[in-house]
């Protein structure tokens, strides 16, 4: 019961309101609504500048998440194809290496 009392209550302000303006003289009414266009105005444009540093809040968010998602394959990719050689490749290398002759220079017969 109690909407229906403030809906009332409303509908009361909204006659009032607009009794009282239809008694002003054509100067007030226009004064009052030039006022009412500028505080419009005002809150409009304070809504935009409030949203719009949320909304470059939010671009950042996704500028870092992309790059923190990017950065990630990046490292993925850069490991899987750079594997470390295992211990046997390794021994492969040293016993290889120790079989040939170092310096360039070749042995000499006898």
């Amino acid at each position: 019961m109690s909407d229906q009392t403030e809906a009332n209550g409303a509908n009361d302000a909204k006659a009032r309101i607009k009794e009282e303006f239809a008694g002003l003289p054509l100067d007030k009414k226009l004064s009052s609504l030039f006022e009412m266009e500028v505080a419009t105005i005002s809150e409009g444009v304070s809504y935009v500048v409030n949203n719009s540093g949320e909304v470059f809040d939010k671009v950042g968010e996704v500028i870092n998440d992309f790059s923190s998602k990017v950065q990630a394959e990046f490292k993925k990719a850069t490991t899987s194809t750079c594997e470390p050689e295992t211990a046997a490749e390794t021994a492969e290398t040293a016993a290889d290496s120790e079989s040939k002759p170092k310096g360039g220079k070749k042995p000499s017969k006898g």
